[in-house]
């Protein structure tokens, strides 16, 4: 048969602080964001994000608007504007690309060892270009 008595105990005082430990809950009061200042600071940030990204793009103050091709249509270029635009874009490219091979280059010839024989007989092959060279031009 099972007990009728009740396990669980209260402990002792608790009903007699309850009403203080309630009021002291409802004294503290929970401080929300209100709304608005949510949407607020999502533009705010969306904001200064789109403004750093200008300032990025466009801050250079020696960068010329009409020159850069994926801009043109903002400012209305006729076509031959656009044509030139884009020829000064492909030379630009081509520079940044040869200067980038020359370094490259520049790179692996720092890499390159040369043995003693082999700085022997370049210097032999130098000397004697010298004096072909040398003779060549005394001849004129």
């Amino acid at each position: 048969m099972i007990s009728k008595d009740n396990p669980f105990k209260v402990p002792e005082g608790y009903f007699e602080q309850l009403e203080k430990r309630l009021n002291q809950k409802a004294k503290t009061k929970h401080v929300s964001t209100p709304r608005w200042l949510k949407y607020v600071s999502g533009v705010l940030a969306i904001g200064i994000l789109t403004i750093a990204g200008w300032l990025i793009v466009f801050g250079d103050s020696s960068l010329d608007l009409k020159s850069n091709p994926t801009l043109a249509f903002l400012f209305g270029l006729d076509e031959q504007e656009k044509a030139d635009s884009l020829a000064k874009a492909n030379r630009k490219a081509e520079q940044i690309a040869w200067h980038s091979y020359t370094e490259q280059m520049k790179k692996e010839a720092d890499e390159i060892v040369f043995s003693e024989e082999e700085l022997d007989y370049i210097a032999e092959i130098t000397e004697e270009d010298e004096e072909e060279l040398l003779l060549t031009n005394t001849d004129m």
